[in-house]
């Protein structure tokens, strides 16, 4: 709790989380606006986070290749243009559509999140990954 350098780091990733358009505002908007099926809001949601994948794994190789600060900026700037995309959804096919676009922006931009906030940890905790094994500083002290 001492550790003052995770607040705003955990502190970025509750606002990346906090979405007041995209959860149950979405569901009513296709549901009811547009007469879609709720398997429609279920099948957009899983290609949004599928979505996700691809460039967390790219951002996995490219945080070994260029400095976090940089890294964590693009991130930043690709990811925040993902909430604009639901303005424009005028049918269940199209918000299928888009939501690969979206999931493409917003993986890069949680998997930098996170790392920031794993990175903002004391060291000598399970998240720092600058220190070695916590499992094995106990086994070594046995």
């Amino acid at each position: 709790m001492k550790h003052w350098a995770i607040y705003p780091a955990v502190l970025i990733k509750l606002l990346w989380t906090f979405n007041p358009d995209f959860n149950t505002p979405l569901q009513f908007y296709l549901t009811e606006r547009l007469h879609a099926s709720d398997a429609a809001y279920s099948n957009y949601l899983g290609i949004y986070y599928a979505a996700y994948l691809p460039t967390m794994l790219l951002y996995g190789f490219l945080c070994t290749k260029m400095p976090a600060r940089k890294l964590l900026w693009w991130s930043a700037i690709i990811g925040v243009p993902q909430t604009v995309p639901p303005a424009f959804i005028h049918s269940a096919h199209l918000a299928l559509v888009i939501a690969v676009p979206m999931g493409l922006m917003g993986g890069l931009a949680s998997a930098a999140f996170i790392d920031l906030a794993m990175r903002s940890c004391p060291p000598g905790s399970a998240g720092n990954a600058d220190d070695a094994d916590p499992i094995d500083n106990y086994v070594q002290s046995a």
